[in-house]
């Protein structure tokens, strides 16, 4: 605790040289902080969005022949249990042949009594995590289902747009946070070199090497939070800006508490360890 209020004075006092010399380097870590929110922002509207698209998507199950309604019971409950579907349906060998009639007038006269239609459900999807296409073959693994058809390519493609959008989210916080560890751990390493002759005094009065280190790590750690704070404020700022515009025909309109929180962790944390390797590394030469 002494180690860490003894950091703290050292910051506040200035004895990091001259703090028009932090205004670049916050300036880079900030903006790396405000790409980040907004692409948090950008990713969670792309997410409800998608979401959305997929709520309305429905399928056909189809049922083997001569099924009891026990069965069809059975199966009906099944389909219900899953969270991501929103109703079920069931549309037996008459009505989906009047279903059948209403479209195709002509054909189902050429057919005469014959009904060579199948029971089905009619299964709508509500939309989740899970990707359709899996909740499809969970389905046509049901005993008593001999078909699911639905619409293959735009379940396909809503699926493909999320696992890009979750891999580019992924590349690119990878690369705001490397520019922010980057920049922090050069800055520690800036000002280790510009307090020479100091951390050098210290080693040869006895002082640990804890003790010599830490003001700088508690500086990088404060850099990288005010980094975040700065970088956020100047978010909160655009989106007060576009509120009347652009983001009102978004679902999306701001960042939850918890993704606020992950952005100033992440950033407190980077500049954490960044400052712990470059003061290891840069005051063990010393």
């Amino acid at each position: 605790m002494r180690k860490l209020f003894y950091g703290i004075r050292i910051f506040l006092n200035g004895r990091f040289g001259n703090y028009s010399e932090l205004i670049f380097p916050l300036i880079i870590v900030s903006f790396s902080v405000l790409f980040l929110c907004w692409f948090l922002i950008i990713r969670d509207n792309a997410r409800v969005t998608i979401k959305k698209l997929g709520k309305g998507m429905t399928a056909r199950v189809f049922l083997q022949e001569k099924l009891q309604e026990e069965e069809i019971n059975r199966i009906k409950q099944t389909i219900i249990s899953i969270p991501q579907i929103e109703y079920v349906h069931f549309v037996s060998k008459e009505e989906a042949k009047k279903e059948f009639s209403r479209f195709f007038p002509e054909i189902a006269t050429s057919l005469g009594k014959e009904n060579p239609f199948s029971a089905n459900f009619l299964v709508k999807f509500r939309g989740g995590p899970q990707p359709i296409d899996e909740l499809v073959k969970k389905i046509s693994k049901i005993r008593g289902v001999s078909q699911v058809v639905y619409q293959k390519e735009i379940a396909r493609s809503l699926e493909k747009y999320t696992s890009l959008a979750e891999s580019l989210g992924a590349i690119l916080t990878i690369i705001f946070l490397l520019a922010s560890a980057i920049i922090i751990g050069n800055l520690v390493a800036l000002h280790i070199s510009s307090r020479r002759e100091e951390v050098y005094l210290l080693s040869l009065l006895g002082a640990a090497r804890g003790f010599i280190f830490f003001p700088f790590v508690v500086f990088g750690t404060g850099f990288g939070i005010s980094g975040a704070a700065v970088g956020y404020l100047l978010f909160e700022g655009m989106l007060l800006i576009t509120k009347n515009s652009l983001l009102s025909a978004l679902p999306v309109h701001s960042l939850s508490g918890g993704e606020v929180i992950t952005v100033f962790v992440l950033n407190g944390g980077i500049g954490l360890i960044s400052a712990i390797i470059s003061a290891r590394r840069y005051c063990s030469e010393i």
